[in-house]
């Protein structure tokens, strides 16, 4: 990330593509189309005792990656709490990341991430996954995950494990993951978030006005920006 950060804004524009793009790699491994998948009658269990999120189907061995608690959001008292604000005895190595994100946000005023309690923006998942992608971001990337435990209440998750280590930066992926990103409307500063992305995932960055370019092994991908910094175009080109 960069270091100018005075908005959980800005925390999503340096960190939201790449936790996309690891939600795409989780996708590919227990999504739609695998044994894993839910229509095909695969299940997840969830032991934060263990620190395990295990992903079960029929005919095939189950996946488990280690699973860290972030927070709940629930619909009764309309709020997102964060796990370290939640004494509930977890283990201290399942609450280290949502102790991290609260040290980030102390750091840098955020009382988003800081404060243990918060209003529900909006309905109880959307807002997991709100806060998810921050911690994902502060964390350094990495994959979330969530989950409805009980009367309607969704807890957020970060996934590690080698089944959801990301490929090899690729411009073919970059350019099919950016406008999908730019679909979802949560990124503001584009330019900011495309060099950032390309940063923290191994690519060769060049900035210029008005544009950004992605370089890796099998290509290069450039985003175009308009007056608003919005993402206005992705082309690319195959070879080194």
């Amino acid at each position: 990330m960069t270091t100018q950060i005075t908005s959980a804004q800005d925390v999503l524009d340096d960190g939201f593509v790449l936790v996309c793009d690891y939600q795409r790699t989780l996708e590919g491994v227990v999504g739609e189309g695998t044994p894993y998948a839910a229509a095909a009658g695969g299940r997840y269990d969830v032991d934060l005792a263990a620190g395990t999120l295990t992903f079960s189907g029929a005919g095939v061995p189950p996946v488990v990656l280690r699973a860290h608690l972030l927070g709940s959001a629930a619909p009764g008292p309309g709020t997102w709490l964060w796990a370290w604000g939640n004494d509930a005895g977890f283990p201290d190595e399942v609450l280290a990341y949502a102790r991290h994100v609260s040290d980030f946000g102390t750091r840098y005023g955020l009382t988003e991430l800081s404060q243990a309690q918060q209003e529900l923006r909006s309905s109880p998942r959307e807002d997991a996954r709100h806060y998810a992608a921050l911690a994902a971001t502060v964390c350094g990337g990495m994959t979330t995950y969530t989950c409805v435990v009980g009367a309607g209440t969704v807890v957020a998750l970060l996934l590690d494990g080698p089944e959801v280590t990301l490929p090899a930066p690729s411009a073919v992926r970059a350019a099919a993951l950016l406008p999908e990103v730019a679909a979802s409307g949560v990124v503001v500063d584009w330019p900011r978030a495309v060099s950032s992305y390309g940063r923290m995932r191994g690519f060769g960055v060049e900035e210029a006005a008005g544009e950004t370019t992605l370089r890796a092994a099998d290509g290069a991908v450039v985003a175009t920006f308009d007056d608003l910094g919005r993402l206005s175009k992705v082309s690319g080109r195959l070879g080194g």
